[in-house]
């Protein structure tokens, strides 16, 4: 499980690998930049997720997604991380992989208002910066002309598909420094986009979740080293690059009342 994320160029001096420690709570790593709760990340209970921009068109005040990605963290198994996501008042568009140790895999698509869900079933699941489940499409802003999320998708998608059965964290990470289409390319190099601003891929992760092992690089995946952070046992790592050292937090929390309404379903 993986992903890479792609932000204005100039954010990449400011991503953080953080591994954090609160009592009574799974341990986890995540990748973020300063002043944020949590992105995506791993907990040592096995459970993970990734989080990519949508483009709605009902955004609404609500819990940002780095929030919901915190509370993810804390969750026991896949099933409780979608309950996170499809009951939280959320403010706009989002997708979200969790996953956990016993292989279950869950996609939630959400909006301002809506959310619809996939259950991943297929060895492989790939997912970018477009709506797509049909519930939702009616709420789907047009695609930006000058992105590159469909072509991306869809070169990932047959990447990770020509090494089925054999995939591993070397696999993820070839197909995460892949160039083809460059600079639209899966490693994205300061591509423009309709709002004057140049994209880059700013960082990645790769989560074997079984193992509890997280794979993290900072700045271009083709440029930078992977580094393993192992949450299979409680002794403290040593100092590295990414200051993975045990870091305590407060637990943030949100209120709701009721449910967040979650419409449709589907199967990939």
């Amino acid at each position: 499980m993986g992903q890479t994320w792609d932000m204005f160029a100039e954010a990449e001096k400011t991503v953080i690998g953080m591994r954090i420690r609160i009592d009574d709570e799974p341990e986890l790593v995540t990748l973020a930049y300063p002043g944020c709760v949590g992105m995506m990340g791993m907990n040592s209970l096995g459970v993970g997720v990734t989080g990519n921009n949508l483009r709605p068109t009902d955004a609404q005040p609500g819990v940002p997604w780095t929030f919901l990605c915190r509370k993810v963290l804390t969750s026991e198994n896949a099933e409780d991380a979608a309950r996170v996501l499809t009951e939280a008042p959320l403010c706009s568009g989002h997708n979200f992989i969790v996953g956990d140790a016993q292989g279950v895999g869950i996609d939630i698509e959400t909006t301002g208002a809506r959310c619809g869900r996939f259950d991943i079933s297929e060895p492989t699941f790939v997912h970018t910066n477009h709506i797509t489940h049909p519930s939702l499409l009616s709420l789907a802003e047009p695609i930006d002309p000058m992105g590159c999320t469909v072509e991306r998708g869809c070169r990932l998608d047959s990447l990770l598909r020509s090494e089925r059965g054999n995939i591993d964290v070397s696999s993820v990470q070839r197909a995460f420094r892949d160039h083809e289409g460059k600079p639209r390319s899966v490693c994205s190099h300061d591509y423009p986009v309709a709002s004057g601003n140049r994209i880059r891929t700013c960082g990645a992760l790769i989560m074997n979740l079984t193992q509890r092992k997280a794979h993290m690089v900072k700045g271009l995946p083709c440029q930078g080293e992977f580094e393993e952070i192992s949450l299979a046992s409680i002794v403290t790592e040593k100092r590295s690059a990414w200051s993975n050292e045990a870091t305590t937090y407060r637990n943030h929390r949100y209120a709701r009342d009721g449910r967040h309404p979650c419409e449709g379903s589907g199967k990939t």
